[in-house]
C-alpha cells in the first residue's frame, strides 16, 4: 500500500485446519540479494507432531512482490523430519546473485539408528527475478 493505493499483491499457500495455530509475519534484511530493499516472511505452523508448517518469503524490489518457493517445515518427536530453508550466502557482506535451498530429511530405522540425508538446489538472482540453477 501507499497511502490508499494498493500497488502490489501476491498470494501464496498458508495451510488449512490444523496447520493454521499461529503464524507470523516479520520484515528482515535484503539478504544482500542484488536490487532487493527487503524480504518479507511468512511463517504459519500446526505447532502439533506430524504436522506442517510453511515459510513464505516474499523479495520487495522496486515497489514489486516476488514470492520465492514455498518451503515446509514437519516432524515427529525424534521419529523423522523434513526441513527446508533458505541459505543466502552472501548475508554478512557483499551482494549475492543466488541463495540456496537447503533439503534436510531425517528417519529413525527399526533398529534406532538415525538415517539422514541433505541435498542443495542453487537459484540464481538477476537483481530482478530468479531460476534454478
Amino acid at each position: 500500500m501507499e497511502g490508499n493505493t494498493l500497488i502490489d499483491e501476491v498470494y501464496f499457500d498458508t495451510g488449512r485446519g490444523e496447520e493454521l495455530s499461529s503464524a507470523a509475519f516479520n520484515i528482515e534484511s535484503s539478504h544482500k540479494l542484488q536490487n532487493v530493499e527487503f524480504t518479507l516472511k511468512a511463517m504459519v505452523s500446526g505447532e502439533a507432531c506430524g504436522i506442517a508448517s510453511y515459510d513464505q518469503y516474499v523479495l520487495f524490489k522496486d515497489k514489486k512482490l516476488i514470492t520465492l518457493p514455498q518451503l515446509m517445515n514437519v516432524g515427529d518427536a525424534g521419529a523423522f523430519y523434513h526441513s527446508e530453508e533458505y541459505v543466502f550466502p552472501n548475508d554478512k557482506g557483499g551482494i549475492s546473485n543466488a541463495f540456496i535451498l537447503k533439503v534436510e530429511d531425517m528417519e529413525v530405522d527399526e533398529k534406532d539408528r538415525e538415517k539422514k540425508k541433505s541435498s542443495f538446489k542453487t537459484y540464481l538472482w538477476n537483481g530482478s527475478s530468479y531460476k534454478l540453477k
